[in-house]
């Protein structure tokens, strides 16, 4: 359940946070902002199950409570397409004029404002009451929200998905997935029970069409967890061709302002959760485990042994062969140690999904380095390293993660 507090009364702000978590499980996320402006950002990237909002907010930072601002907010809510609109919405003020106003407005049985009264203690029950009764009917449908266990994700059918597909997990013939794209499902064992898992790639390279992707993934199959197979480019020096990255964090490199004399930057660098992490650092481990995955391998391969490193990813929309781009991206991350083009769009997109929202993560073989270098050479046998991880790690922790 995602909820979104907007006041611009800090110890307001703080009550009602404090009011709204006593009723939530530690899944939720109960986010807040103190403008109407800031409010409006949110909501034209994330649909939240609920917004609580005080009718009388500033626009910015600095300027005065505007006594209809919240009215203003919920009208562009209600007529705009560009917000991911919120099922419910209750709003809160001092003042019974605007309250009246809003019932004029907003009269949907849908909709609904109760007037805040420090002294008294009735709205603060009706408020507790609300998000208790929320959360426990998310509670009721949550087991039918999932439909499979597991999505793993490739950038490329070939190769790819390909090496996901010879998993032996019995991966059936192609399902058509929408108009564009089919997707492959099979089943796999852990911990004593069978959990269902799907496969798909996106049509093309890159952010954009992976982002979609993931999105569709997410509306139509399902998945408690998302994963993300693949090769990328590793940092000469800390990724070796041979080894699998797992993206902690993963960020668009590109994301900030260029001006005349500088590239500012502004990642969102988005982590995994640390069970995940603590998972792949035990794996790390056995040695013998993944030196198994690779002999598997029928093809030329790297002479390095087999490692999964835990690291920063660096995600962007070009193929990077310059070892100068490396040096730049370097400074939004100094423990960088990895390119893609895709995971940053993956661990997005899973983020701001709706709640409950699936859980992710990402695992690529390093088939190149980042520089003048770079070739095709070791594709295949990145692809697959990438996937034979990606069945070891499901095999032994999936039980506990779903």
């Amino acid at each position: 359940m995602r909820i979104l507090i907007v006041d611009d009364d800090a110890a307001k702000l703080h009550l009602l946070k404090s009011l709204v978590e006593s009723k939530c499980s530690d899944a939720d996320s109960v986010e807040t902002e103190t403008t109407s402006l800031a409010a409006r950002e949110r909501l034209s990237l994330i649909r939240y199950d609920l917004l609580i909002l005080d009718i009388a907010l500033p626009f910015r930072d600095g300027d005065i409570p505007d006594e209809k601002g919240g009215l203003n907010l919920l009208t562009e809510l209600e007529r705009s397409q560009r917000f991911k609109k919120p099922p419910n919405v209750l709003a809160l003020t001092g003042f019974r004029k605007l309250l009246e106003e809003f019932l004029d407005k907003f009269n949907n049985g849908v909709w609904v404002a109760d007037l805040y009264d420090p002294a008294d203690n009735g709205w603060r029950e009706r408020l507790v009451a609300k998000v208790g009764y929320l959360r426990s009917s998310l509670d009721q449908v949550k087991p039918l929200y999932f439909k499979r266990d597991v999505c793993i994700v490739t950038a490329l059918s070939s190769p790819e998905l390909d090496f996901v597909r010879r998993i032996p997990w019995g991966f059936g013939p192609a399902q058509a997935f929408d108009s564009a794209s089919f997707h492959y499902s099979g089943r796999f064992e852990s911990g004593g029970k069978q959990y269902s898992v799907d496969a798909i790639s996106a049509p093309r390279m890159g952010m954009v069409a992976t982002a979609t992707l993931v999105t569709k993934v997410i509306c139509n199959l399902r998945p408690r967890l998302v994963v993300m197979a693949g090769i990328c480019a590793g940092v000469r020096g800390e990724a070796e061709l041979g080894e699998v990255v797992v993206a902690d964090p993963a960020w668009d490199w590109q994301m900030g302002k260029y001006t005349k004399e500088t590239f500012e930057i502004n990642p969102d660098q988005i982590c995994l959760s640390p069970e995940i992490t603590e998972k792949f650092k035990v794996l790390a481990q056995d040695s013998h485990a993944l030196l198994t995955i690779s002999e598997r391998f029928e093809g030329e391969k790297p002479i390095a042994i087999p490692r999964i490193k835990c690291g920063p990813m660096a995600s962007g929309s070009s193929v990077i062969a310059d070892e100068t781009v490396t040096e730049e991206v370097r400074k939004q991350n100094r423990k960088l140690i990895a390119f893609d083009m895709e995971m940053y769009a993956v661990y997005s997109a899973c983020r701001d999904a709706a709640s409950p929202r699936p859980i992710m993560f990402g695992l690529k073989g390093v088939c190149d380095h980042a520089d003048h270098y770079k070739n095709d050479r070791y594709q295949r046998y990145s692809s697959h390293l990438s996937a034979g991880t990606i069945q070891l790690f499901l095999e032994r922790y999936a039980a506990d993660l779903l």
